[in-house]
Parts: structure tokens; sequence; C-alpha cells
């Protein structure tokens, strides 16, 4: 989907878009110079917003659960002589986020960005490829004796990386980044 489209959809910016997907917070590729958004990605993006917007209200809202007295920092004494539980921001937020992420994942089909890590290795040099982390931190490059030569590095940096330091051909370079990535060559 274009960042127009997903603009729309988010409610958000064209820019706001472009500055996630350049960020890594939502999967995306740019394709002849644009952003092509991941509908998937965009949508649990989504999810986690509404997530903490709704955590937020209801920390807010007045008609609170009510529970017995808690200690003094944290007690609020209505008249009717029971305290409001007041939960701080931070784990009022984590708590939203994980709740949202355990529902989308339920309702989303499996694909291969919710893949486990895959480690390629060829002669002495291995790669491994952490579809979980943001796109420009994907691939960590070991070299001899299980020394790092990249450290959750985009593609491009990976490639440069095998071919100067691992003094791999462009295509050695390219076909087992593409075996670690999981795509067909």
């Amino acid at each position: 989907m274009t960042t127009l489209a997903a603009a729309r959809l988010a409610a958000v910016t064209i820019r706001t878009i472009q500055r996630w997907c350049a960020q890594g917070v939502i999967s995306a590729r740019k394709r002849f110079g644009r952003w092509i958004v991941d509908r998937t990605s965009l949508l649990s993006r989504l999810g986690i917003e509404l997530a903490m917007v709704r955590a937020r209200r209801r920390r807010q809202s007045t008609d609170a659960a009510t529970v017995p007295a808690l200690p003094a920092p944290q007690r609020r004494t209505p008249s009717a002589g029971l305290a409001r539980l007041v939960v701080p921001i931070g784990r009022a937020a984590a708590l939203a986020r994980s709740i949202a992420l355990t529902s989308i994942r339920r309702l989303l089909p499996r694909s291969r960005s919710m893949a486990s890590v895959i480690r390629v290795t060829e002669d002495d040099i291995s790669v491994t490829y952490d579809p979980r982390l943001p796109l420009i931190q994907r691939f960590t490059i070991r070299g001899t004796g299980g020394r790092i030569v990249r450290l959750r590095a985009p593609y491009w940096e990976a490639h440069r990386a095998l071919m100067r330091e691992c003094k791999m051909s462009y295509a050695q370079a390219s076909n087992i980044l593409a075996q670690a990535a999981g795509v067909d060559s």
C-alpha cells in the first residue's frame, strides 16, 4: 500500500508514515523511490496505538474501579471511604502494548515477519537474520572464529561487509543474504 493509503487508514499525515518507514517502526520497502508499506505491520502499529489510547482514557475516567485502601502515595479517598486504584503510566502503557500485541497476533495470519531467527553458514562465515528487529538491524555477520564483523546491520551494510571484510564475491554475498532472509534467489 502507498504512503497516502496508509496515512488515510492510520488517520495521520503522509510525513508521519514516511518517518515510521525510515525508522523501521512499520515494515516497508522503497520501490522506485517511494515507500510501499506492509499492511499487517501498519495494522499492528495501529493496534498498539489504539490500546495505549484506550488505557489512557480508562486511567483518566472518573468511574475507575475501586479497591480497599492502598498505600498512602497512591491513595485517593472519595466520600464512600474506598480508595481509587491509580496505575503508574509506565505500567499501564506496557500492559496496553502487551494486550494489543497478543490480540493482534491472534488475528493476523502467521507470516515470515513473525518467524524465528535464521542462521546461514558458509565456510567459516555465518549470517544471522532476525525478522523481529527493525529493517535496519536485521543482519548480523560473524567471521572466522565467531568474531562479529557486523552486528545488527541493514542488508546493504551486511552485503558490503561480506565483500570487503570476508572476501566474498558479489554473487556469494547476495546468495548468502538471500538465504538468510528466506528470499528465493
